[in-house]
């Protein structure tokens, strides 16, 4: 067994400080997570209603999203680094076609 593969019987939480000692820097761990974080965050704030009262929120949201989805495409090309094969690949051109349009 080599040191990426956690052994028989772990738990999850010991599966993925294995993965993050071996594979992710705090930096990738950041660029992973904060995306989603954030978009579940402001989620959590759209206005259910469009009104008068709740356009000026619902506008800025959506400004502030504008940069926030691509960085979902981001997190995915990061989990991918240093994987290799086909489906990897395919991964990969999956997020930048996400990340494009």
């Amino acid at each position: 067994m080599d040191a990426t593969t956690p052994s028989q019987g772990s738990t999850l939480a010991d599966m993925a400080s294995e993965v993050y000692a071996n594979r992710m820097g705090w930096p990738s761990f950041v660029a992973v997570t904060a995306p989603p974080l954030l978009l579940a965050g402001l989620g959590l704030t759209h206005p259910h209603d469009l009104s008068g009262a709740s356009a000026g929120w619902w506008t800025s949201l959506h400004i502030i999203l504008v940069p926030l989805f691509p960085l979902l495409g981001v997190s995915h090309w990061v989990l991918l680094h240093g994987r290799p094969g086909v489906i990897a690949w395919i991964g990969r051109v999956a997020a930048f076609l996400y990340i494009a349009f």
